[in-house]
């Protein structure tokens, strides 16, 4: 029989897998098919060897409030009580055994949206890997784990460290090191465990012993990070009970990673509707909207959006706050580029990579025919010389932003470009072709030199890692500050691509009347990484190309920065330093 002192963890999940049942507490699909999936278990389950234990699974839910205190915000200093779903998986995860008494889950995954309280329950669970496990675990090594180590050392360990210091039964057992939280040999516990973070970016991933392995963001593993990933799910293999939990939220169709281990977590769910039993080992609680939801197309006051975002919040309102999740809306209702992050992050469903910010209907009539400048910034984009590159020039008025490109192409291209569309271009001037199966690099340098002489270029930004030799020689010709390097990474992208963008949306932008130009621009879409920072990408395929408006947005990232420069320039000029 359970603990009374228990009884109340389990009437919450009771009233938890009622409410869901009846519909009083807003799921989607997969937190349903997770909530039946305990049941049928409950009452099949000793078919296949497994049986739950309401005691530990009570005792997993007591450690929260009994040893865990909030470390920030309102909550700080009070004691972890867990929401209703954070019972029902603590309460699940850590209740149900094998028949040799070990536990049933060894792969956990918890999937909702942002600022649904992840990372300070993910905390919690480490915590109780490290110090009070069922059975108590000596030397237990636990392992919080992330693409980069720095990030995982400035979010889940950085909360593990101010839970144990805001916690009189952690504190005094915990050593608290910048790399390490280590438990005491004299402690009668758990002695000699640790909690550490480790990246794929670590100095090693490799000879441990894991006991608990808590993974944080997997929809931004990449497919380079495949190997630490295996390493991270198979270093527990001398350990009787050894679990990895994943927390995250939604990935793109580029999560490759996540997308796969999803796909595994979801079979499992499925099995309670297809009666076909599949890996009993992992528990999956995926919190999302419903494939025909679409809380955008709702009222943020209406009580019709806040049902379908407690689908993917199962905490809402204590966190995310109701203002914060309307506030989100309403810049989704308002940009297409904000829509897909408010699906992403808050609604929790799979998006695309990036959405189109260009659509030919509102790009075509700002195109016009433009004179020649006397003043601009310019920026070259060459990639790999076997299909495409460009270069463009850029300048303001006091109106408008305006902009010119010149594309290249090779005759041997690849066969998705060899269209009459691009051959239409190439006849009416819109794309040059060079001959052979190379666009090349000489010509377009000469086209460069000779477009700086008649546009007034200020200085040309260009890709170190693909333009070096030619940025070279166009110094040797021009002058050693007529180029500038400008780093292909979203933190350098980001305000380009912004401002930009809003420039578009006001009109403010006048393109050159040019079809290849207009073509490319319908291609180009804006991609962002965790930290929301944008770079543009090819949102239509890899066999769409986008050259020339990479060019105009680094032309207009050249003309932003370079001003920069000169205001710090005339600031110095006007102000006299004193010397300290």
């Amino acid at each position: 029989m359970i603990a009374v002192s228990y009884k109340h963890h389990r009437d919450k999940v009771e009233a938890y897998i009622a409410g869901v049942l009846d519909e009083s507490i807003p799921a989607g699909r997969l937190v349903k098919l997770a909530v039946r999936r305990h049941l049928d278990d409950l009452e099949h389950g000793h078919k296949r060897g497994l049986h739950f234990n309401a005691d530990k699974a009570g005792d997993a839910c007591e450690f929260f409030p009994m040893c865990l205190r909030h470390s920030k915000g309102e909550w700080a200093g009070k004691p972890f009580e867990l929401s209703l779903s954070q019972t029902f998986i603590t309460w699940v995860v850590y209740g149900w055994q094998r028949a040799d008494n070990t536990r049933r889950y060894t792969r956990s995954l918890v999937e909702m949206a942002r600022k649904g309280g992840k990372s300070e329950y993910a905390s919690g669970v480490a915590l109780r890997h490290g110090s009070a496990d069922d059975p108590l675990e000596p030397g237990a090594e636990v392992f919080l784990g992330a693409t980069k180590e720095d990030q995982v050392r400035s979010t889940t360990f950085k909360q593990c460290t101010r839970m144990i210091k805001a916690s009189p039964a952690l504190a005094s057992r915990f050593k608290c090191q910048i790399k390490s939280l280590l438990v005491a040999d004299t402690d009668p516990w758990q002695p000699n465990s640790f909690i550490k973070p480790i990246g794929s970016d670590s100095d090693t991933s490799d000879g441990f012993d894991l006991s608990a392995g808590i993974l944080d963001e997997l929809h931004a593993w990449k497919r380079h990070h495949r190997g630490f990933y295996e390493r991270m799910t198979t270093a527990g293999g001398s350990r009787r009970q050894e679990l990895v939990w994943f927390f995250t939220t939604a990935g793109d169709e580029k999560s490759e990673l996540w997308i796969e281990i999803r796909k595994q977590f979801v079979r499992a769910l499925e099995s309670v509707e297809t009666g076909h039993v599949s890996a009993d080992h992992l528990f999956a609680f995926i919190a999302c909207v419903d494939e025909n939801d679409d809380p955008l197309a709702h009222d943020v006051e209406s009580d019709e959006f806040e049902r379908i975002m407690r689908k993917a919040n199962p905490n809402y309102p204590v966190t995310p706050k109701k203002k914060y999740l309307q506030d989100r809306a309403l810049e989704g209702q308002a940009s297409p580029l904000e829509r897909n992050k408010f699906m992403r992050f808050h609604a929790n469903v799979k998006v695309s990579a990036g959405v189109q910010p260009f659509p030919a209907a509102d790009w075509g009539p700002m195109m016009q025919t433009l004179e020649t400048p006397k003043e601009s910034y310019g920026a070259f984009d060459l990639g790999r010389s076997d299909d495409f590159a460009a270069w463009a020039i850029l300048w303001r008025d006091e109106e408008s932003i305006k902009f010119k490109v010149r594309s290249y192409t090779c005759a041997e291209r690849p066969e998705h470009l060899d269209t009459t569309e691009v051959a239409g271009w190439i006849k009416e001037g819109y794309l040059v072709e060079h001959p052979g199966n190379q666009v090349d690099f000489r010509a377009i340098r000469q086209d460069i030199i000779e477009a700086t002489h008649a546009n007034g270029v200020v200085s040309w930004a260009f890709d170190e890692y693909f333009a070096k030799v030619v940025a070279q020689e166009i110094q040797e010709e021009l002058g050693e500050n007529t180029t500038t390097k400008f780093v292909q990474s979203p933190r350098h992208y980001n305000e380009p691509c912004r401002s930009f963008l809003k420039a578009f949306k006001a009109g403010d932008v006048v393109p050159d009347n040019d079809p290849c130009l207009l073509w490319q621009a319908r291609n180009t879409t804006f991609r962002s990484n965790a930290r929301d920072e944008w770079m543009p990408d090819k949102g239509l395929g890899g066999e769409y190309k986008i050259d020339a408006m990479v060019a105009v947005l680094m032309a207009y990232g050249n003309s932003i920065f370079e001003a920069d420069k000169k205001i710090d320039l005339d600031y110095y000029d006007s102000h006299e330093l004193e010397l300290m």
